[in-house]
């Protein structure tokens, strides 16, 4: 894989992943939220070295107080500001938009890609325009959160984590389970109910 990988991407992913070391010395992981905002994080797509500054500092929370209403900081509250996820757009636009799951989908890979962008009218004229702002400034770095989930070397650290502390991963997971009225499966991690994915790889 590396052999036909972007060499550039490469030393960029090894940089952050030093930068996440190092703040992870004094910073306290505080839930699952954090162990995906932070590996998402060290993705090297977008500016993220300024964003595992501001994630890691907390002070990304006060700045997107500023830009988004009041109604829709709850979006926010699991990635401390940060627009992360394609989700995070989904929401921010349907909030305004109310169009559908798959319109808002739609619309958001035709401007990640910057292919002609259909609605772009009605888009403009809809959210208001620090929405806006915010969304353009951030767009390039959001992933898609079920995929950075069943990623192979997520799914190959959820099964360590599950061989070494069984009874904590399977607590953990009920607890998230009961919260989210989901299964972690549904995000790409293994459960009780499925085979450990990372036997395949």
């Amino acid at each position: 894989m590396n052999a036909n990988s972007d060499i550039d991407f490469l030393i960029r992913e090894r940089e952050l992943k030093k930068q996440v070391e190092k703040s992870l010395q004094s910073f306290k992981v505080q839930s699952v939220d954090d162990i995906l905002n932070i590996m998402t994080l060290s993705f090297p797509i977008g500016n993220k070295e300024k964003m595992l500054d501001l994630y890691f500092s907390q002070n990304s929370w006060k700045e997107c107080l500023k830009l988004v209403p009041q109604e829709l900081h709850s979006i926010f509250k699991s990635t401390k500001g940060l627009l992360l996820y394609r989700e995070q757009v989904i929401q921010l636009i349907s909030h305004y938009k109310k169009w559908s799951v798959g319109d808002c989908n739609q619309f958001y890979l035709e401007v990640r890609k910057k292919q002609e962008v259909q609605n772009w009218n009605q888009y403009q004229a809809l959210v208001p325009d620090n929405v806006k702002n915010f969304i353009d400034a951030h767009i390039e770095a959001t992933f898609l959160k079920s995929h950075m989930v069943a990623m192979w070397w997520f799914v190959k650290r959820s099964a360590i984590a599950s061989s070494l502390y069984p009874a904590d991963y399977q607590s953990e997971l009920d607890k998230w389970s009961q919260n989210h009225h989901g299964a972690w499966s549904d995000l790409g991690f293994i459960d009780k109910h499925y085979h450990p994915l990372a036997m395949y790889w």
